[in-house]
């Protein structure tokens, strides 16, 4: 979601777990290079633990939600139509 000029962009697979990240592609296909994200586990009395991580590295809450804040902040892709002169223009730069 919410892909950014830099060819970062947001995940989530629930409430809890989501970030941002990029892609990284290979000739078997891809994967998701998570930069900044959280994780939720639960611990022997299921309470939810939540863990934050900000470039590659463990975090806090604060640490975690001010990346979030500058990578919503940052520039959007821009998106093109997918035709013949659009492919020409590019082509030729």
């Amino acid at each position: 979601m919410d892909l950014k000029d830099d060819g970062s962009f947001s995940f989530s697979s629930g409430a809890a777990d989501s970030g941002f990240g990029t892609m990284i592609f290979t000739e078997e296909g891809f994967t998701v290079d998570k930069i900044s994200y959280s994780e939720s586990s639960y611990d022997s009395d299921n309470n939810q633990i939540i863990s934050y991580y900000v470039n590659h590295e463990s975090a806090t809450e604060e640490e975690f939600f001010s990346a979030i804040n500058k990578q919503i902040e940052k520039p959007a892709v821009t998106w093109y139509d997918f035709n013949d002169g659009n492919i020409e223009t590019l082509l030729s730069e």
